[in-house]
């Protein structure tokens, strides 16, 4: 999962609706165990979004070499000793 909102449309729910929809639809329709999502590091309140649904921070990745550093996020449970 991934979204990116107009300036004028954050903090009005859509991103809190459609990604809730997409784990739902996920889930139920698809029979998906594992759903990943990416977030920039320093987007606190998509952060927050996804943990509300269940992800939990994996990994930090890159998707190419020129391009900042994305968080991953996922549902897998944490591994043994993770805090």
């Amino acid at each position: 999962m991934g979204f990116a909102f107009l300036p004028r449309f954050t903090g009005c729910g859509y991103a809190h609706e459609a990604t809730a929809a997409i784990v739902a639809h996920g889930r139920t329709a698809l029979g998906l165990t594992r759903l990943l999502a990416i977030a920039a590091p320093d987007n606190t309140a998509s952060i927050k979004l996804l943990a509300k649904l269940g992800l939990r921070f994996d990994r930090s990745i890159q998707v190419a070499a020129d391009s900042e550093g994305l968080s991953l996020f996922t549902t897998d449970p944490a591994p043994a000793g993770a805090t």
